[in-house]
């Protein structure tokens, strides 16, 4: 197979696909699980997880965390939506539920954050 230049597939993991398949899933938070993403690329999740923090030099929760908190902190600034519209958006069960998620990833709450932005010091 290799001599005719025919892409072996099966175990092949390809980091395009699995970045895509988080971007395009985060906003359902059973979707991001490490089981749900092992799964839908046919491996172990055990695998899954090392061959990741392997592969981006991150965990697998840091860069879901990192990637929620980037888009959360996006619809906030963005100020079209409220924190509670934001919190359904993302698969929190409630507004409180989101903002302890934020508040502890940031040190800020969401409210506070979005006053700040509005009125950045200078």
């Amino acid at each position: 197979m290799k001599m005719y230049n025919i892409p072996l597939t099966g175990n092949q993991l390809d980091n395009e696909q699995i970045v895509s398949y988080i971007h395009q899933n985060i906003y359902t938070p059973k979707q991001v699980q490490i089981k749900a993403v092992a799964e839908h690329f046919n491996i172990a999740p055990t695998y899954f997880s090392a061959y990741f923090k392997k592969n981006f030099a991150i965990t697998y929760r840091d860069y879901i965390n990192k990637l929620r908190i980037q888009l959360i902190e996006k619809r906030i600034a963005n100020d079209q939506l409220t924190i509670k519209q934001i919190a359904y958006e993302f698969g929190f069960t409630d507004e409180s539920h989101l903002s302890n998620y934020f508040k502890k990833r940031k040190n800020i709450n969401p409210s506070n954050y979005k006053k700040q932005e509005e009125h950045p010091t200078v």
